[in-house]
């Protein structure tokens, strides 16, 4: 669940529209909350997704178990790859600070949700550790604390800016440009080693579980 989460944490296209609404000059802090309430809403969805893909299949080897993490498994090995030899497209940041600053509630809602559920990486993660979570032993404690650390990091890029210009604002704005040196230096790297690694992991349990 750990490297899971570092995944969506470490994904600038969350933390960049975040930090933008956050650093609006009209309603900074209500876009960036309403921009939370999306982007968790859109997270929620894909770990449910994720957990329920597996629950209802049976025990022991079966070809749906098997089809269910190797296609998890190879969605994470394309996510990677793609980002490898593509990078992650995305609105410029010119046309991305536009939008942050015409944004009213509803569309920071959208763009929220857009960051997290319709992301093709951030989805392909956050799916495997709904199916991770369903994998975990029938006792309570182990699901729960897997689920909060999971959430812990994954809702970090889309609460930390509501939270911090609620806290201090204006802060944001001095943020901005540290965070995208950040995560154009290190993220990129570090989230393609997290989806080829744990690509490999499911295909891993994909075989464990193949019908002999």
């Amino acid at each position: 669940m750990l490297p899971l989460g570092l995944g969506v944490f470490l994904s600038p296209e969350i933390w960049m529209p975040g930090l933008l609404l956050a650093a609006s000059k009209e309603k900074a802090g209500w876009k960036a909350w309403f921009f939370c309430l999306g982007g968790a809403g859109g997270i929620g969805l894909l770990i449910t997704i994720g957990f329920f893909l597996n629950a209802t299949t049976p025990e022991g080897p079966s070809w749906t178990r098997f089809f269910i993490r190797a296609g998890l498994g190879t969605l994470l090995f394309f996510a990677g790859i793609h980002i490898l030899f593509k990078g992650e497209k995305g609105p410029s940041k010119k046309n991305l600070s536009h939008l942050a600053e015409k944004a009213g509630l509803k569309t920071a809602v959208l763009l929220g949700f857009a960051v997290t559920g319709l992301n093709l990486k951030v989805a392909s993660l956050t799916i495997a550790a709904g199916h991770q979570l369903s994998l975990f032993s029938n006792a309570m404690t182990p699901r729960l604390e897997g689920l909060l650390l999971f959430l812990g990091l994954s809702l970090l890029p889309v609460t930390l800016p509501a939270i911090v210009e609620t806290v201090k604002p204006g802060l944001v704005r001095t943020l901005i440009e540290p965070c995208n040196r950040f995560m154009a230096l290190y993220g990129r790297w570090i989230v393609i080693a997290i989806c080829l690694v744990m690509g490999g992991t499911l295909w891993r349990h994909a075989l464990a579980v193949l019908p002999a």
